[in-house]
């Protein structure tokens, strides 16, 4: 059934949107296993499902970010209430910083782009690209910046140039952005916290461009997979968040780097021994 397919491709991208081994390129894989053609505007709505996991996992931390980024207003007007900062409104230049390259590269690549989606040996090479730099990040221990304070505004654009890599199918962005925090003096726990929250600007941009574009059918069936979608990926996704924390706590990428390799290879036996 239609239903279950759609329910399939939901949960692919909740589990592999924040574990690090690429949901665009699972999600291209997944389609093409299950019969159903790609389709942006059921894509975008099913991202839209992990940004929520993202929001209800976080809800306590964004809360308190942004009521800190918004306390100088508040004591402007005399309010009682005082927030101690905890970098509330760096926090949102920092993530407004690393969204810009990836913005960018969307607009200049967009046609480079959809070419690797319909190309089952360019997926399998970015997936083999994503194994290799989880490889090189596996056991390190990052560097000593815990929060938003302590961050430099440069090291939020190395993260969104990383970011910006993974418009193409099989390259990680949460791979991508974690390796270059902890290349960059992040902690583990904070390189995969960054990267979560960096997730909201891309996402719901993507999602509100097409909207405007009217691409995105919310209603009859059409509308129905894409709420099946949104809910196995919201499930799914705060399941994968909450094993990515355990596994950085442990610093140990290796098994996500060989299940990168191990779809790679699978993907490219799909298509030249199958046909699919």
């Amino acid at each position: 059934m239609d239903y279950l397919k759609y329910a399939l491709l939901g949960l692919v991208q909740g589990l592999t949107e924040f574990l690090p081994v690429s949901s665009s390129g699972h999600l291209a894989i997944a389609h093409r296993i299950v019969g159903i053609e790609a389709e942006l505007g059921f894509d975008v709505a099913v991202h839209m499902g992990t940004a929520l996991a993202v929001i209800i996992y976080y809800f306590r931390d964004i809360l308190m970010y942004g009521m800190d980024a918004l306390s100088p207003t508040a004591r402007a007007k005399g309010r009682s209430k005082d927030w101690d900062s905890v970098g509330g409104g760096r926090l949102l230049m920092l993530l407004v910083i690393t969204s810009i390259p990836a913005a960018a590269a969307g607009f200049l690549l967009q046609d480079k782009v959809e070419a690797a989606f319909t190309s089952a040996v360019a997926i399998s090479a970015f997936l083999t690209v994503t194994g290799i730099i989880l490889l090189t990040i596996s056991g390190r221990r990052g560097g000593k910046i815990d929060g938003p304070m302590g961050m430099p505004l440069g090291t939020a654009l190395l993260i969104g140039l990383a970011q910006a890599l993974a418009i193409f199918p099989g390259i990680s962005r949460s791979g991508m952005t974690i390796a270059a925090g902890i290349a960059f003096g992040l902690t583990a726990g904070w390189a995969v916290d960054y990267s979560m929250l960096a997730s909201l600007p891309v996402i719901l941009g993507a999602f509100l461009l097409q909207v405007m574009q009217g691409g995105i059918a919310l209603g009859g069936a059409h509308g129905l997979y894409a709420g099946i979608g949104v809910a196995t990926s919201l499930l799914t996704g705060l399941f994968a968040i909450s094993a990515l924390r355990r596994v950085a706590r442990k610093r140990n990428f290796v098994l996500f780097a060989v299940w990168a390799f191990a779809m790679a290879g699978i993907n490219l036996y799909l298509y030249l021994a199958l046909g699919i």
